[in-house]
C-alpha cells in the first residue's frame, strides 16, 4: 500500500475555492461596512454644526433681551442687553462666499453640507410684542434643510435697515 503525503487535486481546489468564497465576503463585508462608516460620519458633522449653531444663538436668544438689529454687509447684527446685569453683549450671524459666521465662528460650507442663505422675518403680535424668526437655510445631501431659531420678546427694541422679509 501507498502513503499518502499529500492533498489530492480535488481538495486542493476545493480548499481554494473555499477560502475564495470567505475572502470575497469579507471583502464586501469591510467595504460595506466603511460606506456605512462614511455616511455616519457625513451625518455626524452635519448633525453638530447645525447643533452648534442652534445653540449658539438660542442661548442668546432664550437668556437675553435684543437691544438692536441691524442689517450688515452679508448679515445680521444683535445687540443683546442683559436685564439683570444690563450689560450689553453683541453677536452677528452672517454668510460670506460659502461660509456662515457665528458669533465670529465659522461654519465652512463643504461636501456634507452647504450654507446657502439667511433671512430675518419680524412679526408683531398682539400689536406690541415682537418675534424674529431666523432662518439659515442650508442644502443637505441635496436636500433643502433650514436651522431656525426663534426670538419672541415683549421689549422693545430698535432696527437699522429693512427686516420685515430680509434675505441675504
Amino acid at each position: 500500500m501507498m502513503k499518502k503525503n499529500g492533498f489530492i487535486l480535488v481538495e486542493l481546489i476545493v480548499s481554494i475555492t473555499f477560502v475564495s468564497i470567505v475572502s470575497l465576503i469579507i471583502i464586501n463585508t469591510v467595504i460595506h461596512m466603511t460606506s456605512m462608516l462614511s455616511d455616519t460620519i457625513q451625518y455626524r458633522n452635519e448633525f453638530e454644526d447645525k447643533t452648534t449653531i442652534h445653540n449658539i444663538l438660542s442661548v442668546k436668544f432664550a437668556t437675553q433681551n435684543i437691544a438692536s438689529i441691524s442689517s450688515i454687509a452679508n448679515g445680521y447684527a444683535f445687540s443683546f442687553k442683559n436685564t439683570e446685569t444690563k450689560v450689553y453683549n453683541d453677536i452677528s450671524v452672517k454668510l460670506e462666499s460659502g461660509t456662515l459666521y457665528v458669533d465670529g465662528q465659522p461654519f465652512e460650507s463643504n461636501e456634507y453640507i452647504e450654507y446657502k442663505n439667511l433671512s430675518l422675518t419680524e412679526y408683531k403680535l398682539d400689536g406690541e410684542k415682537k418675534y424674529l424668526k431666523l432662518t439659515i437655510k442650508t442644502l443637505v445631501n441635496d436636500e433643502d434643510s433650514d436651522i431656525n431659531i426663534y426670538y419672541l420678546n415683549d421689549m422693545d427694541y430698535t432696527t437699522s435697515g429693512s427686516l420685515g422679509s430680509d434675505t441675504i
